[in-house]
């Protein structure tokens, strides 16, 4: 078959460097693809032992500070549980919280507290969560902000924290942050009895 017909414009060197680019884009996918099938359960056994070991690290440093704790030297607490808190261990960032909160070992700053329990809240700590609602009720380290309390506490609630449970039905009995309502006072008062 004559090529200059079927493709006027290539020459034979043209046509030979043509096919070899296709032919070599074709190989490299593929190879690609079976190095990431072969190859993906390793890389990604690795990022998963550099994850835990980003958690051992954490916790590590979170007992330390709790040791640290014990002897009442707040101020190396402070450093150990800020050291795991940044590292999103929610434990860390509770305890580094509470100690910014008291003054211990470290300047009382309210802001800093909640911004700290905002972030264990964000992760599912019930403790911090109702923490946090209770700040956004008083309006300590934060604007109060009655409405964002209730959302907090019934995150809480709902997974049996009992001071949220109750909190939550003193906001729905008084309508305080939400609109009154005394059957779910009453529901929420029964599940914290």
């Amino acid at each position: 078959m004559n090529t200059a017909i079927i493709i006027p414009f290539f020459g034979e060197k043209q046509m030979q460097l043509l096919v070899k680019t296709v032919l070599f884009l074709f190989l490299s996918t593929v190879l690609a693809l079976l190095f990431s099938y072969w190859l993906g359960p390793w890389f990604m056994g690795w990022k998963q032992s550099q994850t835990s070991l980003v958690q051992v690290h954490a916790l590590k440093a979170f007992k330390t500070g709790q040791q640290y704790e014990l002897e009442n030297n707040y101020s190396q607490a402070a450093h150990w549980y800020q050291k795991a808190a940044r590292q999103g261990l929610a434990q860390a960032q509770i305890k580094l919280a509470h100690l910014y909160r008291d003054g211990q070992g470290i300047s009382q700053n309210f802001a800093q507290a909640a911004q700290w329990l905002t972030k264990a809240a964000l992760q599912g700590s019930v403790d911090a969560q109702r923490k946090l609602a209770d700040m956004y009720y008083t309006g300590k380290g934060v604007i109060q902000n009655l409405p964002q309390a209730a959302q907090w506490y019934h995150k809480a609630a709902v997974q049996g924290q009992v001071d949220a449970q109750f909190k939550l039905g003193i906001m729905y009995r008084e309508g305080k942050g939400i609109p009154q309502d005394l059957a779910q006072a009453a529901k929420w008062f029964k599940q914290a009895a």
